[in-house]
């Protein structure tokens, strides 16, 4: 999700022409979309230091705005300032019980709009730094206390494997070599699968400028679900299994490779750890003239948590086990999911649990 500057929302014409010249003649940017629908659009995408909303938009545009706002992580820094005619009797107190840190009542100077800009810019470099620090604080306090479920665990694995070859008879090498080769790829695949998801979630929750990320590239998504597939289907994965697929495909979708193969490798690794024994997980596929949609269904034994609002980035620091799997993995997924602007969905119906990924 792209870091934009400033947002006026507004439906008369004339206020949004003049706040298009004040920023041309400022430099500033700002974005002065013609209608409330698109601006909805705009926050879906991007997250903007200071949004100006007006508070008679058509079809309560308005509190639909306001709300999204601040139920949304990537909008949390944002200032609102609610913009109002003089004769509407708004007062600073009902702006803030609005769910907006100030007022601007039109008509407005160019200069009245630059000193609010102004005063909320600081606010929001303050705020910003203060948080960027709060994140640091807690991404180094989860990382320290998950550094041995996530990171030592497998490498503890493959020391197991090293000392078993080590006392191992010549005789008996043949016999064993394949599946000890087997867990040593387990293990550094789980390994090199941890690190990426530690190194995600540190970058997305302490990293609060995401510019710096690689460009949009084509993606053939058919070719990088089905090697991620393979590795479950030859047993070089923690848990070899069974997944079937089915796969529409035509052409290619614009992403980042790394990160959508780290989206699709947790939601099937996620799959195959709450599968019983005999389940068999299936993915779906479709990716058709730049809209894709891929889920991943299993079997499951039990009830699951699947509140994906509640999902917490380590499963150890809940007493529910019933959250059990639904840790960094499905995290580190959905935050994904947030900057690609996807939307992610979690069911569970009749003994399946689905999720589902896709880009309407």
């Amino acid at each position: 999700m792209r870091v934009n500057h400033i947002l006026f929302i507004d439906e008369d014409k004339a206020t949004r022409d003049a706040v298009k010249i004040t920023a041309k003649l400022n430099n500033l940017s700002i974005w002065v979309p013609d209608t409330p629908k698109e601006a909805l659009r705009l926050l879906e995408k991007n997250s903007y230091q200071i949004v100006f909303c007006n508070t008679h938009l058509s079809h309560s545009y308005t509190q639909i705005i306001f709300n999204y706002i601040r139920s949304t992580d990537t909008h949390y820094l944002t200032r609102c300032i609610l913009v109002s005619d003089k004769d509407n009797n708004y007062s600073l107190r009902t702006a803030i019980d609005f769910g907006a840190h100030d007022l601007l009542l039109k008509p407005f100077t160019g200069k009245e709009l630059l000193q609010t800009l102004h005063v909320h810019r600081e606010i929001y470099a303050k705020s910003e730094e203060t948080f960027e620090l709060y994140m640091h604080k807690q991404v180094f306090k989860l990382l320290n206390k998950n550094f041995n479920q996530e990171l030592l665990t497998p490498i503890y694995a493959i020391m197991n494997v090293a000392n078993m070859l080590e006392n191992l008879e010549e005789d008996d090498m043949p016999v064993v070599k394949t599946e000890l080769a087997h867990v040593i790829h387990a293990g550094t695949q789980r390994m090199t699968r941890n690190i990426n998801n530690l190194l995600t979630y540190s970058y997305f929750m302490a990293n609060n400028n995401l510019q710096s990320l690689p460009a949009n590239t084509p993606i053939n998504l058919s070719k990088t679900l089905k090697n991620i597939l393979y590795q479950y289907e030859c047993g070089k994965t923690a848990a070899p299994a069974i997944i079937t697929s089915q796969i529409v495909d035509s052409g290619y979708w614009s992403g980042i490779q790394h990160f959508i193969e780290i989206l699709f490798t947790e939601l099937i690794d996620n799959a195959v750890k709450f599968s019983p024994p005999h389940g068999v997980p299936h993915v779906t596929l479709t990716a058709i003239n730049q809209r894709f949609e891929f889920t991943v269904t299993n079997p499951i034994a039990k009830p699951v948590f699947i509140q994906t609002e509640e999902l917490a980035p380590f499963k150890k620091f809940h007493k529910d086990t019933s959250r059990n799997g639904l840790g960094l993995g499905l995290y580190v997924a959905k935050l994904l999911c947030g900057y690609f602007s996807l939307s992610f969905e979690v069911k569970a119906d009749n003994n399946l649990f689905s999720v589902i990924v896709c880009n309407d």
